[in-house]
C-alpha cells in the first residue's frame, strides 16, 4: 500500500473503488467496509483507494473541544495495510478544505482526480460544507455522475454500536479489552524510544521509555497494561507503564515497556515501535518504598503472564 498526500498524487487512475473518511481506530465496521473495497476493487480490476484526512477534520472544526484521536495517520496505515488496499490518500483538512462543497468534491476529487466508478460508505456517512452530502442527497448526485454507491450498515457489538465515539468512551475509563472487543485488534500506540533514567534497572525490571509526540492521540488513563511490544518485525509480550510515576515525583507522562521474556534486539533512541494494549492491569500507584514497588510489580508480571498464557498469546 502507498501512503501519499493528495497534492502529490499524480498517478493515472483508468478507475477506482474508493471510500472516504476519518476511519479513527479502524474497528470492525471499518474493516467490513474495507474488505468490500477490496474485494470490489478486485472483481472489477480496479485500483482501491482510502481517502482520509489529517489533521482529523473535528480537531480542526472544533479546537475548543481538545478533541482526542483514537489513531494518527501512521498507525492508521499500519491498520489499513492489512487489508491489501492499493492507496491511502490523505487531504491536509484546513477550516478552508471544510467549506467546500458536497458537490465540488466529488466533481473535483472523487472524478476528476480519482476517476472513481464505485464509492464505499458508511450507512450514516456525511460530508461537505455542514455535511450537506449526506446519503439520501448523495445517492441522485452520485448517479448522475455513472458512480455505483453502496451504503454499508452499522455493526454492533453487544448492543452498542461500533463506532470510534464509542471505543473512545471505553479507552478514557481503561476498559481496554471492551475496546479492543470493538476495535478488532489491540489498541495501538505507536511510540519513539527515548532514554529513560534507568530506575527500571535498578528495580530489577529494565524498561525501554517511549514518547507519543502527537498530541492529539487518546491515551488510556495511567496504570499498568498488558500489552505487546512490536519491533522490526518482532513482537514480545510484557507490561506496558503510563503515568508520571508519582514514587518518584516526576512531572513528565512517560511510556515504560518491560519485556518479560527480554531481548536484546531492542529500539533504539529515536526509533519507531509499535505497542498494542491488550488489557488494563492496575491503576498508577504511589509506593512508600522500593521492596514494596518492586513486590508490586512482580505481582503485575505475573498476572500478565497469565494474561497472555490465557489469550493463548506465545510470543
Amino acid at each position: 500500500m502507498m501512503l501519499i498526500e493528495y497534492k502529490n498524487f499524480s498517478y493515472n487512475i483508468k478507475g477506482s473503488v474508493i471510500t472516504v473518511g476519518n476511519f479513527d481506530g479502524v474497528h470492525k465496521a471499518h474493516a467490513i467496509l474495507l474488505k468490500e473495497l477490496y474485494n470490489r476493487s478486485l472483481e472489477k480490476k480496479l485500483n482501491s483507494i482510502v481517502i482520509t484526512f489529517e489533521p482529523h477534520t473535528k480537531t480542526v472544526l472544533y479546537p475548543e473541544k481538545n478533541y482526542k484521536i483514537l489513531t494518527t495517520l501512521q498507525e492508521k496505515a499500519l491498520l489499513i495495510e492489512s487489508f491489501g488496499i492499493d492507496f491511502l490518500v490523505w487531504i491536509k483538512f484546513t477550516k478552508k478544505f471544510s467549506q467546500i462543497s458536497y458537490k465540488e468534491f466529488i466533481e473535483d476529487i472523487i472524478i476528476k482526480k480519482f476517476n472513481a466508478k464505485e464509492w464505499i460508505l458508511g450507512d450514516d456517512h456525511a460530508f461537505g460544507k455542514n455535511k450537506e452530502g449526506n446519503k439520501n442527497v448523495l445517492q441522485s448526485a452520485i448517479a448522475k455522475n455513472h458512480i455505483d454507491c453502496f451504503f454499508m450498515p452499522d455493526i454492533t457489538e453487544k448492543n452498542k454500536k461500533v463506532s470510534s465515539s464509542n471505543i473512545r468512551e471505553l479507552i478514557l475509563e481503561g476498559r481496554i479489552k471492551e475496546a479492543r472487543e470493538m476495535l478488532g485488534h489491540p489498541y495501538l500506540i505507536k511510540g519513539e524510544r527515548i532514554t529513560g533514567k534507568k530506575r527500571g534497572t535498578e528495580l530489577g525490571y529494565p524498561t525501554i521509555n517511549f514518547r507519543v509526540s502527537n498530541k492529539y492521540k487518546l491515551l488510556p488513563p495511567s496504570g499498568v497494561y498488558a500489552g505487546v511490544l512490536e519491533y522490526n518485525n518482532r513482537q514480545w509480550i510484557g507490561a506496558c507503564y503510563l503515568g508520571k510515576c508519582p514514587t518518584f515525583s516526576e512531572k513528565d507522562f512517560r511510556i515504560e515497556f518491560y519485556e518479560i521474556n527480554f531481548s536484546k534486539e531492542e529500539p533504539k533512541e529515536g526509533d519507531s515501535a509499535n505497542i498494542w494494549l491488550y488489557d488494563y492491569i492496575r491503576e498508577d500507584i504511589s509506593f512508600s518504598s522500593k521492596d514494596k514497588m518492586v513486590k508490586k510489580i512482580n505481582e503485575d508480571i505475573n498476572i500478565i503472564k497469565n494474561f497472555f498464557s490465557g489469550e493463548k498469546i506465545c510470543l
